[in-house]
């Protein structure tokens, strides 16, 4: 096994150190090797070294101008730098790049969602769903910013997904909440309770927080303030 491929492994399976190591050892032997600049700059994004990572990054997309994936992780250094300016400039280049890729139309249309230029995100959330159809995050926006209103064939066959067995809880979630703001807006207030009472008690599934289980550290702060009183 390569030492690439063991770094990368290292860096999914979060054993981040052994990651790191690694991509420095290649990177001794090769200062402009690629692949190992690309993960330490992952690296350090995840220890929240976020002006580490755009210096990595942005040498990335010096020595390959032309790798879509470089330019979206330069965009993503950008975001947590509040450079969003140079994020949205990343964002373009990667697009140029390649209008078809899926990972850049989804950084655009949450990018453009987030500035409020709906627009314009409507405009990468189509392309999504004209290469996706079934592209439930897209639909999701679509509904979230009000670019997608009311139910027509497109609406009802999403709906229709709830009812298949291959969709994770997350995406049911999404899908519930998305109708519930559908049939809100339409008036149908019925069927827009069921689903935010689905989503609702779906999330709830998903949480294992209990109030009854923080009794005791409730008690033991009501002892400390008491006792300053």
């Amino acid at each position: 096994m390569s030492l690439i491929v063991k770094a990368n492994q290292f860096l999914q399976q979060g054993q981040i150190k052994q990651a790191e190591r690694l991509y420095r050892q290649l990177l001794r032997q090769n200062p402009n090797d690629i692949d190992a600049l690309w993960g330490l700059g992952k690296v350090a994004l995840t220890f929240d070294s976020y002006l580490a990572s755009y210096k990595v990054f942005s040498r990335c997309v010096e020595l390959a101008p032309n790798v879509p994936q470089l330019w979206l992780s330069l965009a993503q250094a950008c975001e947590s730098l509040r450079r969003y300016d140079e994020m949205e400039h990343a964002l373009a280049h990667a697009y140029q790049l390649n209008q078809d890729y899926l990972p850049t139309l989804q950084a655009l249309a949450i990018f453009y969602c987030q500035s409020n230029k709906l627009d314009k995100a409507n405009k990468y959330l189509n392309a999504i769903i004209h290469s996706e159809p079934e592209n439930i995050k897209a639909f999701v926006l679509k509904v979230r910013i009000k670019s997608q209103e009311g139910l027509n064939d497109y609406t009802k066959a999403m709906l229709e997904k709830l009812s298949q067995e291959d969709l994770s809880q997350n995406e049911q979630i999404l899908l519930h909440y998305a109708f519930a703001q559908l049939f809100h807006q339409t008036g149908d207030i019925e069927q827009a309770y069921f689903h935010f009472k689905q989503a609702n008690d779906k999330q709830r599934s998903c949480i294992s927080f209990s109030v009854f289980d923080m009794q005791d550290y409730f008690a033991s702060l009501i002892k400390v303030f008491l006792a300053t009183l």
